[in-house]
C-alpha cells in the first residue's frame, strides 16, 4: 500500500486540507518484486483551483519510489485554501508518501492518508 500523510505548508503557515480525490498510487514493480518498502517526502504548490504543480522530491528512502510518488502527487486534488473568501495558491506544501507492503497477503490494499476520507489504492 502507498499513502500520503497529512500535508503541511512550511512557508505561509496556511492550513492545507487533505486531497479530496480518490487516486491510484502505483507501487513500483521493481520495489514490489524485491519486497522493498520506503517513503518519499515531496514539496509542491497547490493552485487556486486545488491542483498540484511544481512537484519535486525533498527526501527519499530509495530512488525506486520517487517517480511513483511524484506521479501520484500530480493527481492530488485539494479543496482550495481560502483567505477572506478568495482561493489562494499555496507554495511549499510538503507531504510524505509511504510505500508499505501487506506482508500477510501480498495483495493490493486500500490505504487512506492520515486524517482523510480520501482513499488511495496502490496498483501493482
Amino acid at each position: 500500500r502507498a499513502a500520503p500523510s497529512r500535508s503541511s505548508n512550511t512557508k505561509r503557515r496556511m492550513p492545507i486540507r487533505m486531497p479530496i480525490n480518490v487516486i491510484t498510487l502505483v507501487y513500483p514493480p521493481d520495489a514490489l518484486a524485491k519486497g522493498l518498502e520506503g517513503s518519499v517526502v515531496l514539496s509542491f504548490t497547490v493552485t487556486k483551483t486545488g491542483e498540484t504543480r511544481n512537484v519535486h522530491v525533498v527526501q527519499s528512502s530509495d530512488p525506486v519510489f520517487e517517480s511513483a510518488a511524484i506521479d501520484g502527487a500530480r493527481q492530488f486534488k485539494y479543496q482550495p485554501t481560502l483567505v477572506n473568501g478568495q482561493p489562494q495558491e499555496v507554495d511549499g506544501v510538503v507531504t510524505k508518501v509511504v510505500f508499505a507492503l501487506d506482508r500477510a497477503s501480498q495483495q493490493k490494499q486500500s490505504a487512506a492518508p492520515e486524517g482523510s476520507d480520501a482513499s488511495h489504492t496502490p496498483d501493482r
